[in-house]
């Protein structure tokens, strides 16, 4: 999710079990769960980093990047593809299909593993995430 092209992803967003909506990070580096903090005033003060940390709605998390950098997320809310489709037709009314289409494509190559090339919007699932990448 967190990273550069080059590089790869240095925090993955993984399922533990879809039905419960439990899902985890795990980070290249480490990820430390900071609980409820704001992530504009997030720091790293006496966390202890790990691989894996389960992803709880409302926390905020700190992760270990490339080049001693630390970047800050926070998870704030997730929506099932069905969820999203209710939002986005209150919010948007009409133009709601248009909107959903575009979000959760995949531009991308076909990856190793990818029999089909393309991805059902039954197995999405939207976060609502607030970075900070301190200078």
């Amino acid at each position: 999710m967190i990273g550069d092209c080059e590089g790869g992803a240095e925090l993955d967003i993984s399922i533990e079990d879809f039905a419960n909506l439990r899902f985890a990070l795990t980070a290249l580096y480490g990820v430390a769960d900071l609980g409820m903090a704001d992530v504009a005033s997030a720091n790293i003060a006496g966390v202890h980093f790990e691989a894996r940390s389960p992803l709880t709605l409302g926390h905020t998390y700190a992760v270990q990047l490339s080049g001693n950098r630390v970047g800050f997320v926070r998870f704030s809310a997730s929506l099932t593809p069905r969820q999203m489709e209710a939002e986005a037709r209150k919010r948007f009314g009409g133009l709601a299909i248009r909107i959903l289409r575009k979000l959760g494509t995949d531009t991308g190559a076909t990856q190793v593993g990818d029999v089909s090339g393309r991805i059902s919007a039954e197995a999405l699932m939207y976060f609502d995430m607030s970075f900070r990448m301190p200078q």
